[in-house]
């Protein structure tokens, strides 16, 4: 599909969207009894939206909530120790594809939303909040909850409540932001959960113990993403050469990539250690807490490496408000040279978050055709980055 014809479909999706959600969660809340209703959750997706969601998940438990989370063989360890889980066993993950029938099912399944109360007889003691907008798995799931339609249109979707994919694409809200709307915007969900830092604290390897006493001080730079969603290898080069850091610099990578014996190759500064032992990432999170600040480019593994400590994040085509890193105090422009922006927030734990973005609305056509823009990834300024970065480490 032509690019600029793609930008103009998703920025009127998103528009679409937006009116039907503006109009859904300004008048309306889930006015139900939640002490009898259970609450179904589908998150049938990657691993990184699954840790990002776990805090509100939490949340809603403390507060005596009951839900259930549908999830993947590919995400269920993430949330299974945490909360009620039914894994999707025979589920099939694909990325998401744009498409004029993805267009209209994504704009009529946010109409049908609102709507759903004229046309929909269905379980009370059921409400699905279907929080990654998968057609098909909310058909699945008709009969086996019982939620009955009266209208053929409003077949398209099975829930009470979508968040598809262009309202992530198009939201000004950072993801639980959005997600607490329905729930009177809860208050009391933890950035880095009491409960998910003891569970990393008794199910840790216990070889990172170790790596910690031998390190003392040291930060953490992740360079794994995918390919179209990463810094080239002489970004990365350039970053880690001119930190000015004294304590040690730990280089991780995602094992499905190759970055790690890139660069081990190339850089040879003597403070930089390569862990090129694989460690699950409870284990990494925890070797995270223990650490000063953790870099990295947005994606899943990021994701959970930044929850327990100071984090700076740089985006590539996503969202930079939606994926951001989860804080309950507002984000503040520190630095700002023309369309290159650093922010920076300081949660209610008082972990500080800094976030890095290219202000282009246009790069999220390459987020949703998985493509790399090379043209862009190359105005990254890792320039400012680092400087930003240097005054950070200066200050802790």
């Amino acid at each position: 599909m032509n690019k600029k014809l793609l930008y103009f479909l998703l920025k009127l999706s998103i528009l679409i969207s937006n009116i039907s959600y503006n109009i859904l969660f300004k008048k309306r809340r889930l006015n139900i009894d939640l002490t009898k209703t259970l609450i179904l959750f589908n998150r049938t997706d990657r691993i990184g939206d699954a840790i990002v969601t776990l805090p509100f998940f939490l949340a809603l438990k403390n507060k005596g909530i009951k839900f259930k989370v549908l999830c993947s063989p590919y995400n269920k360890w993430v949330l299974e120790p945490f909360v009620e889980i039914e894994e999707i066993k025979d589920f099939k993950f694909s990325d998401f594809e744009f498409s004029i029938k993805s267009l209209l099912f994504n704009i009529l399944s946010s109409i049908a939303t609102y709507l759903k109360n004229l046309f929909i007889e269905k379980n009370k003691n059921i409400t699905f909040v279907d929080l990654k907008g998968d057609f098909h798995l909310s058909e699945r799931f008709k009969n086996y909850y019982q939620i009955h339609f009266k209208s053929f249109l409003l077949n398209l979707k099975y829930s009470d409540y979508v968040f598809n994919d262009f309202y992530v694409f198009g939201s000004k809200m950072q993801l639980i932001e959005k997600y607490s709307m329905i729930f009177d915007n809860l208050e009391d969900i933890e950035e880095f959960p009491k409960e998910l830092k003891e569970y990393i604290i008794n199910n840790h390897n216990k070889e990172i113990d170790t790596l910690i006493n031998s390190l003392k001080d040291f930060i953490i730079i992740f360079v794994g993403n995918k390919e179209f969603r990463n810094l080239n290898i002489e970004q990365w080069k350039y970053l880690i050469e001119n930190i000015n850091y004294e304590g040690k610099i730990v280089v991780i990578d995602d094992p499905s990539q190759n970055y790690l014996k890139r660069l081990k190759s190339i850089i040879k500064k003597e403070n930089v250690i390569f862990l090129e032992k694989v460690y699950d990432l409870w284990s990494l999170m925890y070797l995270a807490m223990h650490s000063k600040l953790v870099i990295g480019v947005d994606g899943g593994g990021f994701n959970f490496l930044q929850l327990p400590t100071n984090a700076f994040e740089i985006i590539l085509y996503t969202n930079e408000k939606v994926w951001r890193p989860f804080s309950k105090n507002e984000y503040q422009i520190i630095r700002k040279d023309r369309k290159h922006i650093i922010e920076k927030s300081i949660t209610s734990q008082n972990l500080k978050k800094y976030i890095y973005y290219i202000d282009w609305d246009y790069k999220v056509v390459y987020e949703i055709l998985q493509e790399k823009n090379n043209d862009f990834v190359d105005k990254i300024r890792v320039d400012l980055i680092v400087e930003e970065i240097n005054k950070i480490l200066f200050e802790v």
